[in-house]
């Protein structure tokens, strides 16, 4: 009897083991992970199922070496792992690579490997680790670059339109904060690029000011009607500027809200009207007190 139960005990924890090397298999072949070991003392080199998977070969096909593992590498790659692999053989220090490999099939994989280092009265007498297939990760790494790359050359082309713009033209979030200046907004507000970005900018000017330019704002995102003012913009004590500012909605395809808005500076042009009023007011005023009179001659006329 007690052999019967002894038995049926080891047929349970055989079958135990079974069922949790069946799901590590399974695991590591979901997520591409082999492993691997090599005894330093018969220089044995032992892959399991997923490392030859990855390699496109199999025990049959492939008895594997330290050598013959290393020449499934890349030229680059095998200078980098002979390097790790003596190092940790020689001072016990394991390592962390990604590395590329060619497979038996010709295919171009980017795998992670590292290495553990057993000692055994401070000689190292083992190496193992895992190795990885992360060819897809480093697939999707090279494409998010390659757009971030083609986002930023498109921004700089657009700043470079922008910035041959010569009225200032800025561009806002829904809070009214600033995301997008060209140099000449730069230039009349008397900052740097950085220094402006991410602010309202009615910080700079009088609370009048200020309440309105947010305001229009406001009321340009929310209904959507294009708002077109001449007003005045104060930056600094006794500099009061004459601007004429043209704001109006615009919806990207997420229907994320912006303003789109620019400025033209119309204080010149109204200090020339002021004055040419201010000149008509005083030639009245003269021929008023001088009891002149104006007379014009048509010279066309017959």
């Amino acid at each position: 009897m007690k052999t019967s139960k002894s038995n049926s005990n080891e047929d349970e924890t055989l079958q135990l083991l079974n069922r949790s090397n069946t799901l590590l298999e399974a695991t590591n072949s979901i997520a591409k992970v082999g492993g691997w070991e090599l005894n330093l003392k018969t220089g044995e080199l032992y892959w399991t199922a997923e490392t030859y998977k990855i390699h496109d070969t199999t025990p049959d096909e492939f008895n594997p070496s330290k050598d013959s593992g290393i020449d499934f590498y890349t030229p680059e790659s095998q200078l980098i792992l002979k390097k790790a692999i003596d190092k940790a053989i020689t001072d016990g220090e394991g390592y962390e690579l990604e590395l590329e490999l060619i497979t038996a099939k010709g295919r171009h994989l980017h795998v992670f490997t590292n290495c553990h280092v057993t000692k055994e009265k401070g000689k190292g007498v083992k190496l193992n680790g895992a190795i990885q297939d992360i060819t897809r990760r480093k697939k999707n790494e090279q494409e998010l670059l390659k757009a971030k790359e083609l986002v930023e050359e498109k921004e700089q082309y657009l700043t470079k339109i922008l910035n041959h713009v010569s009225d200032p033209l800025f561009v806002k979030d829904e809070e009214s904060r600033l995301l997008l200046v060209n140099d000449s907004f730069c230039s009349l507000f008397g900052l740097d690029r950085d220094d402006i970005l991410g602010l309202t900018l009615a910080e700079h000017v009088p609370p009048e000011e200020r309440e309105h330019f947010l305001k229009v704002d406001y009321d340009v995102i929310r209904t959507g009607e294009e708002s077109i003012i001449e007003e005045t913009l104060t930056l600094a004590p006794n500099q009061t500027q004459t601007i004429s500012t043209r704001k109006s909605r615009f919806l990207d395809k997420a229907g994320n809200r912006y303003l789109v808005g620019t400025i033209r500076d119309l204080t010149d042009r109204k200090k020339l009207e002021d004055s040419m009023q201010q000149l008509l007011m005083q030639s009245n005023l003269a021929i008023k007190a001088g009891h002149l009179g104006i007379w014009v001659i048509n010279c066309e006329s017959e």
